[in-house]
């Protein structure tokens, strides 16, 4: 019952506090060796299966996986020197802790035989493998019925794949991934190494199920020579899982890179291959609270709906603890951000750009205003960045609006289209002696029409 406990809040915020405590002092550590991590868990878990396999032809999959996890080039970081350590579970699952009785609180971790001292991702990439596995085992396994630990280990391997995550309230694959960016410490250790995307991810899943073939194969090899704890499994369901297993991690190793998917033309491609109708690719893309309303809006809509939330998570969330310590400084209390012109390039290559004005400005999206607002409830969701990188915040929304309207040819040239390509910014002050700022609300002229209509008096004092 993953969407039972909110992921928001557990399980990869302790994940976060125990690596960084740890990080800085595993050279006094005795949990396993210091070094390259992932070229020794290679290493052991394919020794393992050859070791289990006794002389039977060597599953074609898996040879194809251990050779492409070996060949596999890092993007990220690579080698011993680079190579980011903290104390590693091995194991680290929803059902391997203990939650607080009353609190969405882990207060125990369990099962720490395969503790080490490794790259903090691979815990990360073992507890979110329920997005790459199906959502129920395959009907031809014929698993039997079983109280025992044994048959419970089977449904480790279903999973969310093929959900609608959105409507039933479960954070997806890149929001549990920048969760634990986010809970990370920015002065910690750790965060120096990891950015957002990381674009290995797909590695450190296909790496993890690597680890899980090696755990099954011995458990094939145990059934083989008679000394399996449960012999109720057959040899035959032990193949068929290892051959599960390799087909998934093959599969996620060379799937699109996970922080493209969110882009429409990606997730409507992706999700069409699965039979999905359009209707239901975009019944996915809103949150809940929109979906009554899901038939009122455009495939435009839509399109943009998905690529601004891809941009918000993959580009804008990165940047908020950086924003942050930048203004934190008072020098820079008038300076402009830096990474703020990187946002608004990246912002109009996916098209997000002006997108308050409607279809008979060329210039704007194309959205009618009960499309716009489901659009500023994300852009609202990081006020301080996503609507000055898209051009949509105020007050130069407005000033836009009313030159864009009412504007002469003069005002358009001179103020309109430098607005409009984000070159300049724009402000709203009142004309009042007594009142200098931009409170509408403040105003105090009385405006009367006199009494033959054709007039207008204003009564207070003007600059």
């Amino acid at each position: 019952m993953i969407h039972s406990v909110n992921l928001y809040d557990v399980n990869l915020v302790d994940l976060v506090k125990r690596e960084s405590n740890n990080n800085n002092n595993n050279n006094n550590n005795n949990n396993g060796s210091y070094g390259d991590y992932v070229k020794r868990l290679q290493h052991r878990w394919m020794t393992q299966y050859e070791r289990a396999r006794f002389e039977e032809t060597e599953n074609e999959t898996v040879k194809q996986l251990f050779a492409a996890l070996k060949q596999y080039k890092r993007r990220d970081f690579c080698g011993d020197e680079n190579e980011p350590n903290g104390l590693i579970h091995g194991d680290f699952r929803l059902d391997n802790v203990i939650f607080d009785p009353t609190q969405h609180k882990i207060v125990a971790v369990l099962d720490w035989e395969l503790s080490t001292i490794g790259h903090p991702l691979t815990d990360v990439a073992t507890c979110a493998l329920f997005y790459v596995f199906e959502s129920g085992i395959p009907k031809h396994w014929n698993i039997p019925s079983s109280p025992s630990s044994s048959s419970s280990s089977f449904t480790n391997f279903t999973g969310l794949k093929g959900l609608p995550l959105r409507t039933l309230g479960i954070p997806s694959e890149l929001e549990f991934l920048q969760y634990y960016l986010q809970s990370l410490d920015c002065q910690a250790s750790l965060f120096q190494h990891f950015s957002f995307p990381i674009r290995d991810w797909n590695f450190y899943l296909a790496l993890s199920l690597f680890r899980n073939i090696g755990i099954f194969q011995g458990i094939y090899g145990r059934i083989k020579q008679g000394n399996a704890s449960n012999p109720i499994f057959s040899l035959q369901l032990f193949r068929m899982l290892i051959q599960y297993l390799a087909d998934v991690a093959l599969q996620a190793l060379n799937r699109a890179d996970l922080f493209q998917s969110l882009q429409y033309s990606a997730l409507v491609q992706s999700q069409s291959q699965s039979k999905r109708t359009l209707q239901q690719i975009h019944a996915a893309i809103i949150p809940l609270h929109l979906q009554p309303f899901r038939d009122l809006f455009s495939k435009n809509f839509y399109q943009h709906y998905a690529n601004l939330n891809f941009f918000i998570q993959a580009h804008v969330v990165p940047e908020t603890k950086k924003y942050a310590l930048f203004y934190s400084n008072p020098k820079n209390k008038w300076k402009i951000y830096p990474g703020m012109e990187k946002l608004k390039e990246t912002a109009k290559s996916l098209h997000l750009w002006n997108l308050f004005l409607p279809k008979e400005y060329p210039e704007g999206a194309g959205l009618a205003n009960i499309e716009y607002a489901p659009l500023c409830e994300l852009t609202g969701l990081h006020p301080a960045i996503t609507p000055e990188v898209t051009n949509c915040a105020a007050p130069d929304t407005g000033n836009m609006e009313v030159l864009a309207k009412y504007g002469n040819a003069w005002q358009k040239e001179k103020y309109l289209k430098p607005l409009l390509e984000g070159k300049i910014r724009s402000c709203f002050a009142m004309t009042e002696r007594d009142e200098a700022s931009s409170d509408a609300r403040n105003i105090n002229c009385k405006i009367t029409r006199t009494q033959d209509g054709k007039y207008y008096v204003i009564n207070g004092r003007k600059w």
